[in-house]
């Protein structure tokens, strides 16, 4: 369980340092319209990136509940008592 919680951690430390916008000047020869085109795209991968990360942490954090809730119930597990068996041989 530890070990999912440290994938998490590095990953989520990561994933939004990958994505930085930089935006540019646009000169005459690109219509005024590169750098905003490229900002659209920046910021659309910045924006998967973010909800790759969210859906992964999401996951991770569902997996880690649900070994928590199993490890719960397992302390608090019953175990089964059989009675003795009246016809079994009484000898060591």
């Amino acid at each position: 369980m530890r070990i999912l919680l440290v994938i998490a951690v590095l990953l989520a430390g990561t994933l939004p340092a990958a994505a930085l916008c930089v935006s540019v000047p646009d000169d005459r020869s690109s219509a005024y319209v590169k750098n905003g085109l490229r900002q659209t795209i920046c910021l659309d991968n910045e924006l998967n990136a973010a909800t790759q990360q969210r859906k992964l942490e999401i996951e991770l954090r569902t997996t880690i509940d649900r070994l928590e809730r199993e490890r719960i119930q397992q302390r608090f597990e019953v175990p089964a008592i059989r009675p003795a068996d009246p016809f079994a041989p009484r000898w060591p």
